[in-house]
């Protein structure tokens, strides 16, 4: 009986320490992404894009912060949720704006031609490529922040082919984290006090773990492979 007792206890302190990091990390994302949030709701998307290309790439850092606030939870089980976040900021929010830029120069030439083909033609060809593009970034782009995090003395070049040739290689263990950011964006542009409130910590947790995954198989894959006979 004690030891159930103490079993139930453990269990709910994790329960609240993650509730407690959830939240935390909200409060932390929805401040780091506030031009972002700012323009979702004074704006109208459709002609503030290039505005929102800029706030999206500035939004990156505190992404790879939260996704450090995941990793260290999970190897600790109790951190420093704020020293955390604002450390990771601090050692990898360069990189990770790089990385932000990169998926927002995607988001541009996709819109772009999208409603410049748009009843076109050839949009019937173009469109679908256009949209297995986004859908390649939002495999691709959170295992390049999961690089940006776990191995900072990696090379942006190395970080991004990396994490292009994990995201067709393992496209299948990657579309659950392309689900979650497509949820997440969704949220954001309709909702946007619903997505930083409540769904952008749980989402990115989910987008990180399994991102994380391709990243750590890959290097086990390559480990096994390496090792003498």
């Amino acid at each position: 009986m004690r030891a159930r007792t103490l079993l139930s206890h453990a269990t709910l302190t994790t329960v609240f320490e993650f509730a407690y990091v959830v939240l935390a990390t909200n409060a932390l994302l929805a401040v780091s992404s506030f031009p972002l949030l700012v323009l979702l709701v004074t704006t109208d998307p459709l002609a503030s894009w290039p505005a929102l290309a800029v706030a999206l790439a500035l939004a990156f850092p505190g992404v790879a912060a939260a996704m450090t606030v995941f990793r260290e939870f999970s190897a600790q089980g109790r951190i420093g949720v704020v020293r955390t976040y604002l450390r990771a900021l601090r050692d990898s929010g360069a990189r990770a704006a790089a990385v932000g830029a990169a998926v927002a120069a995607v988001g541009v030439v996709v819109v772009v031609d999208a409603v410049g083909l748009w009843g076109e033609r050839l949009g019937a060809v173009v469109i679908p490529v256009l949209v297995m593009l986004v859908v390649l970034t939002l495999v691709c782009a959170p295992v390049a922040l999961v690089l940006v995090v776990d191995r900072p003395g990696l090379r942006l070049r190395a970080v991004l082919t990396a994490a292009f040739y994990l995201g067709v290689r393992r496209w299948y263990l990657g579309v659950l984290s392309a689900a979650s950011l497509a949820t997440l964006a969704g949220a954001f542009a309709l909702r946007p006090a619903l997505a930083v409130g409540v769904l952008a910590a749980p989402l990115l947790y989910v987008a990180w773990a399994n991102s994380r995954h391709v990243a750590r198989s890959a290097e086990a894959r390559a480990s096994r492979a390496a090792a003498p006979v």
